[in-house]
């Protein structure tokens, strides 16, 4: 497992890439919403998970199983 550093600069090191910078700073000029369940709405768990091997960004998304009621 990293020490808290060593993530801190596997980040640092991700974001010299061109795209993953431009990943970021376009996320970052966006608003947070909350999202609430309405009868009309429904929520999903998704997680996007980005990494960067032999120079290459990797982004992986992940949606959770559905079920039946969903």
């Amino acid at each position: 497992m990293e020490s808290p550093g060593q993530r801190d600069a596997l980040l640092q090191r991700a974001l010299q890439h061109a795209e993953v910078s431009r990943l970021a700073r376009r996320l970052a000029m966006r608003t947070a919403l909350d999202a609430e369940a309405t009868p009309d709405v429904r929520l999903a768990a998704v997680a996007a998970v980005l990494r960067v091997v032999d120079e290459e960004p990797e982004l992986l998304f992940i949606k959770r199983a559905e079920h039946v009621g969903d």
